[in-house]
């Protein structure tokens, strides 16, 4: 009988490669292959022993996705868990089969991803968004035609205003509006073969809510964190014989060809992959002169280092709009995307103080009072430089909000470090 394989060190290179294939695999931004993932979509039901589904729903943008699943949810048996634990499982027990624990940690360690993935948690921020920045009917009857009484629909629509009020305002409103919505549901219906004169209903009173949109979108979220998992699958098939590997081939078929998705019973809904990503250095979703994030039907939002913010605070940012946002963070972000020096001056700030910065040499400090108009209280704010060169070999400029009893640049900057003003004048360099 042959023994088990207990060690992978011969094989360093191998397992890098495959690791960086599958990083590839999650930042792909090229035109889905939809018969490559249709092909995934029906090995990945047969390897958890279901049949294939007999329809397959193609969506542009994951908003949309999350709806048309939603209401699919409500006509499909869903079997998302299975499809996915079912082969994970068979996997796993092949390969214990043939490697040892061992052996199993090495593989992965070595194909675990660098950090987690901000991306796919962004996207399904802007989806929520998107989805749900919706007109509210203005009455609705005192019992809804399944039965809901007005207490349940009461609850529901308080979980959907308060999902507008986090996201909606902050992306694009054409793709909120309830047509979207509409939409959404007529080409699941459809789908589904509903009746003509039954859509009419459909459209008008099961539109989804807040959390069934919600768990469909956490599902797709819960499968491309899988990516890591499917490397390490991956890397011990191709070390061996495939073997351990094959069960969950279909899964990483889709995950190849195509973005999220959401198996049913009878159905399949695959969503294409985002046509833009937009990233900053420390991999966040940001862009100064376009959406940071955008798929090909124009679903879109914009982001400043990872923050989801309105299309102005990116591209039109002016003191008066700042002043008027309800939000700190997107008065930052604005603010930085405006640049704090232009900021200072066209709002009219108060320079209170400033002095070249101890800690960072040949740059300086300068404090400022915030008319409370700006900010929506009286503060001050230190504008400072960042003590490390940029990868681009140019310094990001920055502001502080510091407490208005401190009356000079050297002493705000200290604050910031919680150090006095002496000690702080003292530092070779700051981070």
């Amino acid at each position: 009988m042959r023994s088990k394989i207990s060690r992978l060190n011969d094989r360093p290179g191998d397992l890098a490669a495959i690791r960086q294939e599958w990083l590839d695999v999650s930042a792909d931004v090229r035109p889905a292959d939809r018969d490559e993932a249709e092909f995934g979509v029906a090995l990945a039901y047969d390897s958890a022993g279901l049949t294939p589904p007999r329809t397959v729903i193609w969506v542009p943008d994951p908003a949309l996705g999350a709806i048309v699943a939603a209401v699919v949810a409500t006509r499909s048996t869903r079997i998302s868990g299975k499809v996915w634990a079912e082969a994970r499982q068979r996997a796993r027990r092949t390969a214990s089969l043939v490697y040892t624990n061992r052996a199993w940690h090495h593989a992965h360690a070595a194909t675990r991803f660098p950090a987690p993935d901000r991306v796919e948690p962004a996207i399904r921020s802007a989806a929520l968004g998107l989805a749900f920045a919706s007109r509210t009917p203005a009455k609705m009857p005192a019992v809804l035609r399944d039965g809901s009484p007005p207490s349940e629909w009461h609850a529901a629509q308080a979980v959907t205003d308060a999902a507008r009020a986090t996201w909606g305002q902050y992306a694009f409103w054409r793709h909120g509006r309830v047509d979207y919505r509409k939409r959404a549901v007529r080409v699941a219906m459809e789908a589904l073969g509903a009746p003509e004169q039954d859509l009419p209903q459909w459209l008008r009173y099961r539109t989804p809510h807040y959390l069934q949109a919600k768990q469909c979108l956490d599902w797709a979220l819960g499968q491309r964190a899988h990516l890591e998992e499917l490397a390490l699958l991956d890397a011990l098939g191709r070390l061996h014989d495939g073997v351990p590997y094959r069960a969950v081939d279909g899964m990483a078929t889709v995950a190849r060809s195509a973005g999220w998705w959401w198996p049913f019973e009878d159905v399949a809904v695959v969503c294409e992959r985002p046509a833009r990503r937009a990233l900053d250095r420390e991999g966040r979703l940001h862009a100064e002169d376009r959406p940071a994030l955008a798929f090909p039907d124009g679903f879109a939002a914009y982001f400043w280092h990872g923050r989801i913010v309105p299309r102005w605070a990116v591209l039109e940012p002016t003191p008066p709009r700042i002043a008027a946002e309800a939000n700190v963070e997107v008065r930052r972000c604005a603010i930085e995307a405006l640049g704090w020096a232009r900021f200072t001056e066209e709002a009219e700030l108060t320079l209170v103080d400033e002095c070249p910065d101890p800690g960072n040499p040949g740059q300086r400090l300068s404090l400022h009072t915030v008319p409370g108009k700006v900010w929506g209280t009286p503060a001050r704010v230190l504008v400072c430089t960042n003590g490390s060169v940029d990868l681009d070999g140019g310094r990001h400029t920055f502001g502080l909000l510091v407490p208005v009893t401190v009356d000079s640049a050297l002493g705000a900057a200290a604050w910031g470090y919680g150090l006095t003003a002496a000690e702080y004048a003292q530092l070779e360099r700051r981070a």
